[in-house]
């Protein structure tokens, strides 16, 4: 049953460029189909083979269009308790954890929309073997040993010797294989995870890369020095830069002026910090600055509110702060790509700034638990960060 405000609601939103626009005049569309077909929504249509059924319900005594919009849905549920005989249950099912609330207050049952949510949350796949006992002799030859444990695609794993020394491992085509220390373009890995996450950012066959971790834990540095140097080496056309466009804590500052490219500049903020320290190497011929990045193609700043009904082929793709981006909207950015792309997902669960989402729901951990062994992706969580002592304080203390 759908009160007929959030059919009010949808009319608003429905204006909007963003995918929350789009599922709208999906919605809306999808339901005058339904009212074409089998009469007025006010009367039960069947939507489905299961016999699930839908109807527009308006509230039988006046509206108040002055009560909050909370409150007309919750007034609407609590009527269909006059015909609870008729009902096989009834529960007000929305995101709002408030509402919840009010409607347990009333007597009435409450439920969070939990269809796309991750029950398992399991976000770290690295392994830790210890005191092994198999022959590694030949781990580091060019196709490794077999593996000694059942393991994912792609997954990674430390090896402890009995006599306390570490080996980095991974998965690949069945095999285990070393895992050796690399430096790009003035960077190296300072820890096991940043070590696990160059060698996937920088492996061909693997198409989709997915990093979460806690603030300074390099994902970032990693993903854009990887990434910038393939693209020198011509093995993808460009870098393409992205983040949702939304602020700490959901505070809006309204709207910027200027072009495109202008309006995204104070969100992209923490990319150009991490690209300015890769431009103190030096390394990168012809380039001094960010500017003349953009100016050769080497990077393109897209913003995610134009990339629907795109094909991006041959190129390398960063997507930053990716929690805050529903499942949904995940599959549209990872359905975009083409032949001959590869796409980095970057974020942090534990700081999710959209209201609608949390850490079981939110579009990261969809995309980690649902392809997580898959041949052309992997996963690293990166726990570790290398920014400084004093933000490392506040990652676990505050």
């Amino acid at each position: 049953m759908i009160p007929i405000v959030v059919i009010q609601e949808l009319d608003k939103i429905k204006v909007e460029p963003s995918e929350r626009g789009y599922n709208a005049r999906k919605i809306t569309r999808h339901l005058d189909d339904l009212r074409d077909k089998n009469g007025s929504l006010t009367n039960w249509q069947t939507i489905n083979e299961k016999n699930g059924r839908l109807c527009i319900k308006l509230p039988e005594n006046k509206l108040n269009l002055k009560d909050p919009f909370d409150d007309q849905i919750l007034a609407i549920a609590l009527e269909q308790k006059k015909y609870k005989d008729e009902y096989e249950s009834i529960a007000l099912v929305t995101l709002d954890t408030n509402l919840r609330v009010k409607a347990d207050a009333y007597g009435l049952g409450a439920q969070s929309y939990t269809n796309p949510e991750i029950k398992d949350l399991n976000v770290n796949n690295t392994l830790h073997i210890k005191d092994i006992d198999f022959d590694i002799t030949d781990i580091g030859s060019k196709d490794g040993v077999e593996c000694p444990h059942a393991l994912l695609k792609n997954q990674c794993v430390i090896l402890y010797k009995q006599d306390g020394h570490q080996i980095l491992a991974r998965e690949k085509n069945g095999r285990l294989k070393v895992i050796k220390s690399r430096e790009i373009l003035g960077i190296k890995g300072k820890n096991a995870e940043q070590k696990f996450a160059m060698e996937m950012l920088l492996d061909p066959d693997i198409s989709l890369v997915t990093l979460q971790g806690i603030a300074g834990t390099g994902k970032s540095l990693l993903t854009l020095v990887t990434s910038l140097q393939q693209v020198i080496d011509g093995q993808y056309n460009k870098l393409i830069i992205s983040r949702p466009v939304v602020a700490m804590g959901n505070q809006s500052i309204g709207y910027l002026p200027g072009t495109v490219d202008e309006k995204i500049m104070p969100y992209m903020k923490a990319i150009f910090d991490n690209l300015e320290i890769i431009l103190m190497s030096k390394k990168i011929p012809g380039v001094k600055t960010i500017e003349d990045m953009k100016r050769s193609g080497i990077i393109e700043i897209e913003p995610l509110t134009y990339i629907r009904g795109r094909s991006i082929p041959g190129q390398i793709m960063m997507i930053d702060e990716t929690q805050s981006l529903s499942p949904l909207e995940l599959k549209t950015i990872i359905s975009r790509c083409g032949d001959g792309t590869k796409l980095i997902l970057n974020g942090d669960i534990d700081q999710i700034d959209s209201p609608y989402l949390n850490k079981y729901n939110n579009g990261l951990t969809h995309v980690v638990n649902k392809l997580k062994d898959e041949k052309v992706v992997a996963h690293i969580t990166l726990e570790k960060g290398e920014r400084s002592h004093l933000a490392n304080l506040a990652a676990e203390k505050l």
